[in-house]
């Protein structure tokens, strides 16, 4: 289902949850908005991303600009579970997510040695409302178990009991 179908499907739910004068309220409100010129100014597909410094999920500033030269970048802003165009927003990315990464540049990716990128996208697919026995789900599961050090924990014939973790992904294994 397209992104588009779902946000109308859940836009006619939340019409009939509130009721007529709310929904009328709001329609005033966007078209308010729409008048105000917010949409002419608005960033559009192709143009150019402004200079800007936004922080990560991490708090860290990132120049957004400088991370365009070096590879395909997608900005989303993420308001929180609590917001339902947030999660369906996500799960739109997660069912993209094999033809975003079609584009993105190999080693890119192989530059993100960092495990806590595991987190935030165990969050993201809980928020999204993938549920644990999805598929996805369980794979991210199986690669966190397998970073464990932890005989109990992870399934390979390697691990051990040392408290520790392994986690090779970034250089090809080599890390």
């Amino acid at each position: 289902m397209s992104l588009q179908t779902e946000l109308d499907a859940f836009r006619s739910a939340w019409a009939e949850r509130v009721g007529p004068g709310i929904v009328d309220t709001i329609r005033q409100d966007n078209e308010a908005l729409a008048k105000s010129g917010i949409v002419e100014n608005a960033l559009k597909a192709g143009d150019v991303f402004p200079g800007q410094s936004l922080p990560d999920q991490r708090g860290r500033q990132r120049d957004l600009k400088a991370m365009f030269t070096e590879a395909p970048l997608v900005v989303t802003f993420y308001r929180g579970g609590w917001c339902p165009y947030c999660s369906l927003e996500l799960r739109a990315y997660q069912q993209a997510l094999s033809e975003i990464e079609r584009y993105m540049d190999e080693e890119r990716r192989k530059e993100r040695p960092d495990l806590s990128n595991a987190q935030f996208a165990l969050q993201a697919m809980h928020d999204a409302g993938l549920k644990p026995e999805d598929p996805a789900f369980k794979a991210a599961l199986v690669f966190l178990s397998r970073t464990q050090n932890s005989s109990e924990t992870n399934d390979q014939p390697w691990a051990g009991n040392d408290g520790g973790f392994v986690y090779t992904a970034a250089n090809e294994g080599d890390s």
